[in-house]
């Protein structure tokens, strides 16, 4: 069964929210967000609990973006992918709840500023 991720993109003019194919493969984290340091944090998005994998030294770097949200205090630097953790593996998303997660960041301002 295929599993997707939300891949959330600093671009000109805003926020660039994708679905794509989920592998679950360091390498691949670090070719996606470009860093020498990966985070993973857990955080509850409308009711759902998720893992955002992402730059841990991002604000540190110049030139960078942050995802931030109007209705929380979080912020994230760069390119993020968001799954999901079963136990101690992450998983993908069903492409449904990809598309409900992407619906869900744009109606709550999620954006990068």
């Amino acid at each position: 069964m295929r599993s997707f991720c939300v891949i959330a993109k600093p671009v000109k003019n805003g926020t660039e929210l994708k679905i794509e194919n989920f592998i679950n493969d360091v390498d691949w984290f670090y070719k996606i967000i470009r860093t020498d340091i990966l985070d993973m944090p857990t955080r509850n998005i409308n009711n759902s609990r998720y893992v955002i994998i992402c730059d841990d030294l991002g604000a540190l770097k110049p030139n960078r973006f942050s995802l931030i949200s109007k209705n929380m205090r979080e912020v994230l630097y760069g390119t993020v992918i968001i799954c999901k953790q079963n136990t101690d593996d992450l998983i993908g998303l069903t492409m449904n709840e990809a598309k409900a997660l992407i619906t869900y960041l744009k109606n709550n301002n999620y954006m990068y500023g």
